[in-house]
């Protein structure tokens, strides 16, 4: 099959996603196949893109974890799902990077003193995280391991695991006349199913499958919060809920390509002292709260030596409680800072990004920040799905209700009763696949999978799906 359009857009369910939308016409790709499968809906699909190599490489930087929507010439959807690998080849070098083996959740199952089946302290790369969502992986750390031993050699995983930003170049053959080409393979929205683990021991009764399907469903929702930072994006200027600070630096509402969030950022140009963009809205927290901040940050110049970073400073016993510096040139990055009270009383707190520049002439760009009283989670403001401000827009808080992972779910009643306890760190997309083998009193025989629209079915029979499944 040849469809007549393939696009790709970013992820806007992880915090660090970036880039515009792209859309190849038939011209600019080549090879494309896609499966579909009775078990799992939409399962893979592979092209190579045909486009000029800056375009390419542009893409094979932030192209992983992309949504793609394929369109078949009778104008349905023919395919969807996201990028898994990559593969850039030219001049006859392949460089190669795959989500597949990357982790950003680990931990450590062990038996200990002839206890079986401990578990390690969970271990987060928060940043890894904000870019592709919470990929899990648990591991055995078989006999006779203690508990700091398990700790260990999990955060050894996680610092092996956490990035597939690591690609390494391969001869792919003779460079002479070689077409540079990047090879795209997608998998289906189902494979994110065994990205997380699902375990359940707070209930020992039995319930119906349905009942197991939709609550395996309900733990993959996205984190509910309360984004604090007023005029997160700076879409409609620099000034609401934001003061200036330092030496004679500026601050402006300005277009950035490939902005993290809307067509706006803050521009902040050095001064001769320490110039920083700060929030105006002091947050109280609380003595045993946590408040974390997050932002996305481009350097004009490289940033080393410190000079530019992100902070959340203490206002009632001044002082800057947790920082992060930036460490990349000329495209964004995540920075992120977390803060926990312990100090017995409350805190007074503000979030900042400052340019330490200190020669008048270089800029960086901020965008997408957020301040919230929890640990790190997804990007909110009030543009985006299942976020609200709480009054004016870009001038108020965002409030982000729990979001299901899959935008639309349809789950014929199965109520063939199961016990539904786990403890053994079963994947979601095994526990699925299993619920379609129980079967129920009449017999029937069941397909569960994911199509178009992000849409999962549980349902009777092959012929019961929708029609683009057929």
């Amino acid at each position: 099959m040849r469809p007549i359009g393939i696009t790709l857009t970013p992820n806007t369910d992880v915090t660090g996603v970036v880039g515009p939308v792209i859309n190849l016409a038939q011209a600019d790709w080549d090879g494309y196949t896609h499966g579909i499968r009775d078990v799992g809906g939409f399962w893979a699909a592979t092209f190579k893109v045909l486009r000029p190599r800056d375009e390419l490489e542009e893409l094979f930087r932030d192209g992983l974890d992309r949504r793609v929507a394929v369109q078949a010439r009778s104008g349905a959807r023919a395919w969807e799902g996201y990028v898994d690998e990559l593969a850039l080849q030219v001049g006859g070098v392949e460089l190669r990077k795959s989500l597949t083996r990357m982790a950003n959740r680990v931990w450590v199952r062990y038996e200990s003193g002839g206890t079986p089946g401990q578990r390690s302290t969970n271990y987060d790369d928060a940043t890894s995280q904000a870019l592709y969502g919470r990929k899990e992986r648990p591991f055995s750390g078989g006999q006779a391991v203690s508990a700091g031993q398990a700790n260990q050699i999990a955060q050894v995983l996680l610092s092996r695991l956490k990035s597939p930003n690591n690609p390494s170049p391969r001869w792919a053959g003779t460079a002479s006349g070689l077409r540079p080409t990047l090879q795209v393979r997608c998998k289906g929205w189902w494979h994110k199913l065994y990205w997380r683990v699902y375990n359940q021991t707070a209930l020992t009764a039995t319930c119906s499958v349905t009942a197991l399907v939709q609550r395996v469903l309900d733990s993959l929702a996205t984190t509910v919060t309360v984004n604090l930072a007023k005029n997160p994006s700076f879409e409609v200027n620099v000034t609401d809920d934001w003061s200036l600070t330092g030496g004679g630096g500026t601050a402006t509402r300005t277009r950035v390509a490939d902005a993290m969030v809307g067509g706006y950022s803050c521009e902040l140009k050095a001064g001769t002292a320490n110039a920083n963009i700060q929030t105006v809205t002091n947050i109280s927290v609380a003595n045993g709260e946590t408040i974390t901040a997050q932002a996305r940050v481009r350097c004009e110049a490289s940033p080393a030596g410190n000079r530019v970073y992100l902070g959340i400073y203490d206002l009632t016993t001044p002082g800057v409680r947790a920082s992060m510096y930036a460490t990349k040139v000329g495209e964004w990055e995540l920075l992120t800072c977390t803060w926990t009270n312990t100090t017995g009383v409350a805190k007074n707190c503000i979030l900042f990004v400052e340019n330490d520049f200190n020669d008048n002439a270089t800029k960086i760009w901020v965008d997408a920040v957020q301040f919230e009283k929890q640990a790190l989670s997804p990007y909110a403001d009030g543009t985006l799905v299942n976020c609200a401000w709480a009054g004016t827009a870009h001038n108020s808080n965002t409030s982000r209700t729990a979001r299901p992972f899959f935008d639309r779910i349809i789950l014929d009643t199965n109520s063939t009763q199961v016990q539904e306890k786990y403890d053994a760190d079963m994947w979601c997309g095994d526990i699925l696949s299993n619920a379609v083998k129980i079967g129920d009193a009449n017999f029937n025989r069941w397909v569960i999978g994911v199509y178009e629209d992000r849409t999962l079915y549980f349902q009777q029979a092959a012929a019961s799906r929708p029609a683009s499944m057929v």
